[in-house]
């Protein structure tokens, strides 16, 4: 169970990370599980609390040396070379977490499409 919350993590998280680099960004769907997962207090949306809280875990499960830096090998499951090389805003080959949370972060406002601060299913 440990194992397949943490790889829906480290998925989710990556994934999520990147849709906005993505030119398939505005019609990429949630996975439910991993909505879930997110919406902690089961009100079927997802605050930006919330999915700030979840991108940081994940980003924590990734960086298994726990030195703040995803590193390619780190994230290869995830990340293609060249969506790596996109979050490595400053080129030092590695992810920090202050990049890979301004991405995500970044990301959520994108997705947010309403304005109203949540992200939902539909």
């Amino acid at each position: 169970m440990k194992k397949s919350v943490i790889r829906i993590a480290q998925v989710a998280a990556l994934s999520l990370s990147v849709l906005a680099l993505s030119a398939q960004a505005q019609t990429r769907a949630f996975d439910p599980k991993v909505y879930q997962q997110m919406d902690t207090n089961g009100d079927g949306k997802v605050s930006e609390a919330e999915y700030r809280n979840f991108m940081e875990k994940a980003f924590d499960k990734l960086n298994t040396s726990g030195d703040g830096k995803l590193t390619p090998a780190q994230s290869a499951n995830v990340l293609t070379e060249r969506e790596f090389a996109l979050l490595d805003k400053n080129k030092k080959g590695y992810v920090t977490r202050e990049e890979f949370m301004t991405q995500v972060m970044n990301d959520f406002r994108k997705q947010d499409r309403n304005g109203d601060g949540f992200l939902s299913l539909n």
